[in-house]
């Protein structure tokens, strides 16, 4: 076995191929979004409203599947829209 089959076997035993409980991987999707949320708006502001939430919903969707990935995407968006959105 190459270095990189075995690396792409560990990889995948990280990701979705290991069951989870959808609970835990909801609640890490809303408070990691979250946390997102409030650098993002500390360090950038509505300067670049993406710039966090797009790599964290990439890995939330890798590591926890399609729909705590989904998820991460609608909340990103309300979050990103909300930072740029007056008032």
């Amino acid at each position: 076995m190459s270095a990189s089959t075995a690396l792409l076997n560990r990889l995948r035993d990280l990701t979705v191929a290991r069951p989870r409980p959808r609970t835990v991987c909801y609640g890490l999707t809303v408070i990691t979004v979250a946390v997102i949320a409030f650098a993002q708006a500390a360090m950038f502001g509505s300067s670049a409203p993406w710039f966090f939430y797009t790599p964290a919903v990439v890995l939330l969707a890798l590591f926890l599947g399609r729909g705590p990935g989904n998820v991460a995407t609608i909340l990103s968006a309300i979050g990103a829209g909300a930072v740029v959105t007056p008032g």
